[in-house]
């Protein structure tokens, strides 16, 4: 039986596989494929037809927000992978909708958050992971009333980060 792909990176240059690895042990970082793109073209046409090419069974497929498509969701789908994508203010209408969700979140709505804290850099990075099951508000009018503007949409997601410097102590060589 063959090992499930595990998270697929997609970030229009390479497909990358970051398969799960005991603690302390390297992430591996495997190229899967590429795709060809049309002469004054970019990834969005190829992300498709290189999802096309792969076993998504069990997978996430992960993309930045120039492969944050709706099209590019139901290839993931298609192919019985899970998909995360970044959702950033080019698509005006459903950003406006999930802002609002986590800025002035209805009664109904419960969020579940998991908070980070590094010391990277000499810096502390607070990260804030909240999600929402409840999807429901991120629907569309293009086809037909509440039709959801992402294929099986599960939950939706919001990170937020601080960095905050850290003071170094100032040593003293003098009396």
């Amino acid at each position: 039986m063959e090992k499930p792909l595990g998270a697929v990176v997609i970030d229009g240059r390479a497909a990358t596989l970051r398969t799960s690895s005991p603690p302390g042990a390297p992430r591996q970082r495997i190229v899967l494929g590429l795709q060809a793109t049309e002469a004054k073209s970019n990834e969005i046409t190829a992300i498709p037809l290189l999802l096309k090419h792969l076993d998504l069974q069990g997978a996430l497929v992960t993309t930045d927000a120039m492969g944050t498509r709706t099209d590019i969701a139901r290839a993931n789908r298609d192919g019985g992978g899970e998909y995360c994508m970044a959702l950033k203010k080019n698509w005006t209408a459903v950003h406006a909708v999930v802002e609002q969700l986590f800025s002035e979140p209805p009664d109904d709505v419960v969020f579940e958050t998991v908070k980070t804290v590094d010391l990277t850099g000499g810096r502390i990075e607070t990260c804030r992971h909240t999600v929402c099951y409840k999807v429901d508000r991120v629907t569309s009018d293009r086809h037909y009333p509440g039709e959801p503007v992402f294929p099986d949409l599960a939950m939706i997601g919001r990170e937020t980060v601080q960095n905050l410097a850290v003071n170094k102590p100032v040593s003293s060589s003098g009396p």
